[in-house]
């Protein structure tokens, strides 16, 4: 019913990833919203045990976002009329290509974790030709907590590890494969 849905919003209720038992309407969800959320995120599922095991559920759970399950047919297609409430987008959180809000802390702690590894990464571009060739070697390294800001002469080719000293998984033997 387009011309009553404002009213009809009001009367929705959905479980959520923080009313455990309880149904939640749309007004309190929206008063629940941390600051710098600003859409209403949900999530379709056959029930509830099935949307809650949703792999999608943790980054939206991380970042203290609460989340709708939408557990009854009818849910998705209200929310495909509705599309949102009170000035918030209601977004399905398995949507391809989700971005959530970023507050400003977290994009100050995006850049200074960039800065921080920008050395490491000049570095492996300039010693590795083939990055996809040792990205084994690479990877052990991190493993093992090489950090090369750690590491001021490390920018010199001789402070980077020979990658003929790194120790290659010996290979099992191909005839042993052979009485199977």
């Amino acid at each position: 019913d387009a011309k009553n849905r404002k009213k009809l919003a009001k009367l929705l209720r959905f479980y959520s990833s923080k009313s455990g038992e309880e149904l939640v309407s749309l007004e309190e969800y929206v008063s629940r919203m941390p600051e710098g959320q600003q859409n209403i995120y949900y999530l379709t599922g056959e029930n509830k045990a099935q949307v809650e095991s949703s792999p999608h559920l943790e980054a939206l759970l991380k970042k203290g976002f609460e989340v709708l399950y939408m557990t009854e047919p009818i849910d998705e297609y209200a929310v495909q009329q509705l599309k949102e409430f009170e000035d918030h987008k209601l977004v399905c959180a398995s949507k391809e290509g989700l971005e959530l809000e970023e507050t400003e802390e977290e994009k100050a702690a995006l850049t200074a974790a960039k800065a921080d590894n920008a050395k490491l990464c000049k570095v492996i571009k300039d010693v590795l030709d083939d990055p996809v060739k040792f990205a084994g070697q690479v990877y052990k390294m991190l493993e093992t907590g090489l950090r090369v800001d750690a590491l001021e002469e490390a920018a010199a080719p001789e402070a980077v590890p020979d990658m003929e000293d790194v120790a290659e998984p010996e290979a099992e033997d191909e005839g042993s494969l052979e009485g199977h």
